[in-house]
């Protein structure tokens, strides 16, 4: 699957947060040009939108990647992380992009490593801030208990590294359905704060550069909200590739993804979804949130 792909993918599917139903078959890139050896780029566990629309937005760069490296390139979209673990172990799988925690409990099965992942407000990581009405100000994390949380993510494992850091913390255990009435995934921060403002929901997770943003452009709306916690230095996910992957075909993919945003096409995809770019990471990038994961249950201790 081409690294290509995955860089979409990030950008739609973090940003964009789409609904999706049952996993269909792969879908494979037009007028590639194959030596052989398909490429299957997998999308794990998605949770917002629909297959269809994945599939005719991320046509372009797949062809863009599948001709420059000359292999075939499928897209393929599992529930699970059990499945998405068996295709590696397989080879059926080479790259893909699932949420941060998904991404982790992967990795202790099956060796993959990151690969890219997206810049916005300048930085691949971000200021996690959990937020309630300016009129709440005076509730505390606890009082939250009971009442309905939203947040913006791509997964529902995603959208919680932060809230149920701040929950464990706290020593209010970290499960966010039994914590709170209601776990609600938004398209984006201003439709969750959209909410908030409305009482529809009590708090919502989102980035403190949104607050930075609005502060600036609409600082009577920064006026009704109130900060009750924070995390700094939270990563987006990577976009992954299984580590047995041939170095150069993985070095061409990265220099090729990158590429393809800088075109005028690539440069209005990451318009459309509000984010600056992506980046090369490493390993190193996400041993912060490892560790987080690892604290929350997620993962084995070593």
């Amino acid at each position: 699957m081409s690294k290509t792909v995955k860089v979409v993918l990030i950008s739609f599917f973090l940003l964009g947060n789409m609904a999706w139903g049952n996993p269909p078959g792969p879908a494979q890139s037009e007028n590639a040009v194959d030596d052989g050896s398909t490429l299957r780029f997998v999308v794990v566990n998605p949770e917002i939108g629909s297959p269809e629309t994945v599939l005719s937005s991320f046509k372009p760069l797949m062809k863009w990647m599948s001709d420059r490296v000359k292999h075939k390139i499928d897209l393929v979209i599992l529930p699970d992380i059990e499945q998405t673990v068996t295709a590696l172990k397989k080879g059926e799988v080479d790259l893909g992009y699932t949420g941060i925690i998904d991404y982790f409990s992967i990795e202790q099965q099956y060796p993959i490593k990151p690969m890219v992942t997206i810049v916005k407000n300048g930085a691949s990581s971000y200021t996690a801030c959990l937020v309630v009405h300016s009129n709440n100000k005076e509730m505390t994390i606890e009082s939250l208990r009971g009442t309905p949380f939203g947040y913006t993510s791509f997964h529902k494992v995603t959208g919680g590294l932060f809230p149920q850091t701040l929950l464990f913390e706290k020593g209010l255990g970290s499960d966010l359905e039994k914590f709170f009435s209601e776990v609600k995934p938004y398209y984006s921060d201003i439709t969750a704060i959209r909410d908030l403002l409305t009482g529809s929901i009590k708090s919502c997770s989102i980035s403190h550069a949104t607050l930075d943003i609005l502060a600036i452009n609409s600082p009577g709306l920064v006026r009704n909200l109130h900060v009750l916690a924070s995390l700094d230095g939270l990563m987006f996910a990577p976009f992954f590739y299984r580590a047995n992957l041939d170095r150069e075909l993985k070095d061409t993919l990265i220099e090729e993804i990158l590429k393809y945003v800088r075109t005028s096409e690539g440069q209005q995809l990451l318009m459309m979804f509000k984010v600056d770019g992506l980046t090369r990471v490493s390993e190193e990038d996400y041993q912060r949130d490892k560790n987080r994961a690892r604290l929350l249950g997620y993962l084995k201790a070593k």
